[in-house]
Formats: C-alpha cells, structure tokens, sequence
C-alpha cells in the first residue's frame, strides 16, 4: 500500500535538526505500519544522536487535533486570535533575540581575541619560537575560525535587526486557514500550506512501555511555534 508521506521535508529531530526519515515496520506478516526516526542512528555515527521514533499515524493524528483546534478558533473570533498570535510571537521573538544577543556578544568577544593573536603568532615565528609548518597550521586555524565567525555574525545581525509586524503575520496565517475547510484528514496541501516545521523529541519513560510522553512542536507558518489553543 502506498503511503503519502505528507511530513517529507517538514518532521525534524529535536536534537540535531536533521529531518526524519520514513519507514515501515513489516516485522509481522499481515501487520506493518509506518513511523518516523532520526536518520543519524541509521548512519552509525556514535553518540550522535537517538531514534526519536514516532508512529506515523501518531503524529498524523497529532497535527490534525491541533490544525482542527485553531480552525475552531479562526471561526469563533478571527480577530482575537490575531491578536493572541501576534503577542505570542512577540513574547517568542523577544526570547530568541536574547539568545541571538548573548551569542553576538560572545562571538565579537572571541572575534577580537582572534584578531590580537594573530600579532602575537607572527612574533612568536620571526623570534624562532614557532617553526613555519606550526605557524602555517595556526594561522590556518585561526583564519578558518574567523571565517566562521564572520558568517555566523551576519546571520546573528539579520535575526536581531529584521523588522517584524507580528499582528499582519497573524492575520496572514489566519488567511491561510480559512482558505480551507474544515479538516477531517490531513493531505499533503493542507500540511505545508500551514506548517513550517515539525520537531519530534525522544520519547521520556521506561523502556517498552506504552505510557511513554513525548513533545512535538509545531512551527506554523508566518507565526512560528505559538499555541493559541
């Protein structure tokens, strides 16, 4: 039986960011079923990361209840709930721009402390206290760090600047609700219509139990990762 896999490209690890593989488990004859994993496991790279395994049919079941509970909302009162969202994008922007704020300050710290060893290497090699192939291999390393500073800087300086009119990206997203109908089923179109991203984190509690939580995020579009529910 062919399978839409209407999280391709959408269902990401919570811990690497990778995004999720599909698969079907066909270990009993008469009874498969599908469900999503971290591929990093399947590449064997070591303590890199865990399954993060979810049931296909879970999640679908996840994201419906949760398009069908703002769909409620858009309905009941459109204009309260552009507010909602607005304000708590903004509660969610402001978060992020203190962390983007701590780690701009950190990288202009280090950036600067690359910027004086560089003198300090040059000495080190005209006084003879660094042999060439030592100061090639260290100022590389340096230049390469520099360079990645640099690029991260700049992503850092866009978030932080960027200017956001959170209420118009409400009613943008609302917008993109109401141009469908009520959902009784998930398909692909109404998927990456309304949903950015989808974060699976590992399952918490015993081994082989059934009462295992588990969170998924979802980040809608235009609005990020709010509940207005």
């Amino acid at each position: 039986m062919s399978v839409i896999q209407m999280f391709s490209g959408i269902a990401r690890c919570s811990d690497c960011g990778r995004l999720l593989r599909f698969s079907t488990n066909r270990q009993r004859p008469g009874f498969e079923y599908q469900y999503l994993h971290c591929g990093m496991v399947d590449e064997a790279v070591s303590n890199c990361c865990t399954r993060h395994y979810i049931r296909y049919d879970a999640l679908q079941e996840i994201v419906l209840q949760k398009i069908q509970t703002l769909y409620d909302s858009v309905k009941i009162d459109k204009q309260s709930l552009a507010y909602k969202l607005a304000r708590l994008e903004k509660e969610n922007v402001e978060r992020s721009q203190k962390t983007e704020m701590a780690e701009l300050f950190k990288l202009e710290a280090r950036q600067k402390e690359i910027q004086n060893l560089f003198p300090k290497l040059y000495e080190d090699w005209v006084a003879g206290r660094l042999n060439e192939q030592m100061f090639t291999m260290m100022s590389s390393k340096y230049q390469e760090e520099q360079r990645t500073i640099d690029e991260r800087l700049l992503v850092l300086r866009d978030l932080i600047d960027a200017p956001k009119n959170d209420l118009d990206l409400s009613k943008k997203w609302i917008e993109e609700v109401e141009k469908h109908s009520y959902p009784t089923s998930l398909t692909r179109e109404l998927v990456s219509s309304l949903i950015d991203k989808i974060v699976v984190h590992e399952a918490i509690g015993p081994k082989g139990s059934k009462k295992k939580t588990q969170v998924v995020e979802i980040y809608w579009k235009f609005v990020g990762a709010v509940d207005a529910a």
